[in-house]
């Protein structure tokens, strides 16, 4: 119970902590070409979901689950395939954070 309760302090006092002051955030970000960086995440974001799609199609051709659940209880998704036809899953469901998150809140 008790380290509950420090955990909670430490939480709260996390949420009044700041780094850097609006002019210090707006210094920093002076620099930076935000044209540039939208670009790259629209290409990033189309070429993730042309993977994924490209995936999923092999998936449903060669009979391979697009969701898998582990033997911990967690859930794996199909995002993209490796050139050697490899599929490659990622982890959606975390059931080891669940019992943390319980004591937490």
């Amino acid at each position: 119970m008790k380290n509950n309760y420090i955990l909670s302090f430490f939480f709260l006092i996390s949420l009044f902590v700041k780094s850097q002051t609006p002019e210090q955030v707006k210094q920093i970000i002076a620099n930076y070409d935000l044209k540039k960086g939208e670009e790259l995440y629209k290409q990033v974001k189309a070429r993730q979901k042309a993977d994924k799609e490209k995936a999923i199609t092999f998936a449903k051709k060669n009979n391979i689950p697009v969701y898998r659940e582990n033997k911990d209880g967690s859930f794996d998704e199909l995002m993209y395939l490796l050139p050697s036809g490899e599929p490659i899953y990622f982890s959606i469901d975390n059931a080891q954070l669940q019992p943390l998150l319980v004591l937490i809140f």
